[in-house]
């Protein structure tokens, strides 16, 4: 492969192709002198080079500034004339792959102990003025040790007073998991990852996504069959907005409330904190803090208490792998060609929603238990 720089052939032993495609390529490669295995993201160089440049930049310094032992691992990277490689901790599984093996949702206790890890990691991120504004199950890691990594940094922003009443850009989210202020084209800011969150719990429990809109008229036609109407204030900006010009819902005769579809799944105190990060109007939702405190998680206080929180630049932890006797005869095995379609090939300015139930995917074919990972998956590391 000529286009993987000498300094990353002289420390990492490629193992195989995760994926690839017209920004770059996904590899995953063996450090020599710690046997640890890691997920090189690399990028070729593009016509759009200065536009990338400023991407790959923005996601390196949040990465820098975010070390959290859930949020994926940044451990080093590398410059080569214009194009830049990231070196990441390599983790197994995404929860795209852990959905498609439980179609029916995951059992109670691991969708608690996986929520409060992922609002863990947004209230990390949220410390630090960062927004995430991509949170889909694609981008949320999953060891086989049952340890959640928040990933793919590149449509993240810092944010502050100021910039929280601006817009940012108008593509963020995958539609199944953007707020409703996201889908109208209001101001936005912290509250958008709460509620994707609260999306991703629910996807957690029954498999299926919570709002599957086609487009975002449905997605806002949807979110309202089940929490209601809109908030004025947002009704008045989305009649501002020309995307949105002469349209009109049509009535919704019977909501179908969150109470009808998961007070029989999800306890109460769950349900009282879920309903509460899918509020309709931003600032009433919980924020990223009030979550990881709610009674919903009492009983993972008391094991997290001894959590260390580490951000140094200079501080790496080393990921342990299995051991591997693998001859390629000089040649690249070509892992997951299939995951490109999602991630590699995806434009920052891409609104297309993504196909989230491959039913080709190699996962299909594999019975195995959430408790019992074994690290045999290709698909083992997803960004884009």
């Amino acid at each position: 492969m000529k286009y993987v720089p000498r300094k990353i052939k002289d420390k990492y032993e490629i193992l195989g192709i995760i994926g690839e495609g017209a920004y770059g390529v996904v590899l995953k490669a063996r450090k020599k002198d710690e046997n640890t295995l890691v997920a090189i993201k690399y990028f070729k160089e593009a016509p759009g080079y200065q536009t990338d440049t400023d991407v790959i930049d923005r996601e390196l310094t949040i990465l820098r500034s975010l070390r959290f032992e859930n949020v994926v691992e940044l451990i080093e990277w590398f410059r080569d004339k214009k194009r830049c490689c990231l070196v990441f901790e390599y983790v197994e599984w995404n929860m795209l792959q852990v959905l498609q093996q439980h179609p029916e949702g995951l059992p109670l206790e691991q969708v608690r102990r996986l929520s409060y890890q992922l609002f863990s990691a947004i209230n990390w991120c949220h410390i630090h003025e960062i927004i995430h504004r991509d949170i889909k199950p694609e981008n949320l890691l999953i060891s086989k040790n049952l340890i959640l990594k928040l990933c793919d940094f590149g449509f993240a922003r810092f944010c502050n007073a100021k910039t929280l009443a601006d817009h940012y850009t108008d593509y963020v989210a995958t539609r199944w998991y953007r707020s409703p202020e996201l889908l109208i084209g209001s101001p936005y800011g912290k509250p958008v990852d709460v509620w994707a969150c609260g999306c991703i719990m629910a996807e957690l429990k029954t498999g299926q996504a919570l709002f599957a809109g086609e487009n975002d008229i449905d997605q806002l036609y949807r979110i309202q069959q089940c929490l209601g109407s809109l908030p004025a204030k947002y009704i008045f900006t989305m009649n501002t907005n020309p995307k949105f010009q002469g349209l009109r819902f049509p009535p919704i005769r019977h909501l179908v409330t969150l109470e009808e579809r998961f007070a029989h799944i999800f306890p109460s105190e769950m349900m009282h904190l879920f309903k509460n990060t899918l509020r309709l109007f931003a600032g009433d939702r919980l924020t990223a803090e009030k979550c990881i405190q709610h009674e919903a998680f009492t009983y993972l206080h008391q094991t997290s208490s001894k959590r260390q929180y580490y951000q140094s630049k200079n501080t790496h932890v080393p990921v342990t792998a299995p051991q591997y006797n693998v001859d390629y005869n000089n040649t690249i095995p070509v892992l997951a060609p299939s995951f490109v379609d999602n991630h590699l090939n995806k434009s920052h300015n891409d609104n297309s929603e993504t196909h989230r139930r491959d039913q080709s995917s190699p996962l299909n074919t594999t019975n195995w238990n959430i408790d019992s990972l074994t690290d045999f998956s290709p698909l083992g590391f997803i960004f884009y």
